[in-house]
């Protein structure tokens, strides 16, 4: 059992290429997100962070399906709307479990 709560975080992985004008062409913007914003901000909080899975294949969904039941807090950015994150945060929620929604700018209405 860890010391510290678990944050897993369920965000874009790669940059779509339709997106990454959007983001100043930076192809691995949401990586960038990761490290640059998340992984401080998270650690700031006292939380153990578990990032998403960038070898995609190694993680089957009952793996992530056991993090998001077990995790103190789930971080989701629903930035450029990621049909895999709106899955993972539609099983989160229905847990009833936390989480804390993230997106940028570029999102101009949430869906509803």
């Amino acid at each position: 059992m860890p010391d510290k709560p678990v944050c897993f975080i369920i965000m874009p992985i790669t940059t779509p290429e339709h997106m990454v004008p959007s983001y100043h062409n930076d192809r691995d913007h949401f990586q960038h997100v990761l490290e640059v914003l998340f992984t401080p901000a998270v650690e700031a909080a006292g939380y153990q962070m578990i990032p998403p899975n960038v070898d995609g294949s190694e993680v089957i969904q009952a793996e992530i399906a056991e993090r998001l039941i077990n995790s103190g807090l789930v971080l989701c950015d629903i930035s450029g709307f990621n049909p895999n994150v709106f899955v993972e945060l539609g099983m989160r929620t229905a847990l009833n479990k936390p989480v804390a929604l993230v997106r940028d700018s570029l999102v101009e209405r949430l869906p509803v």
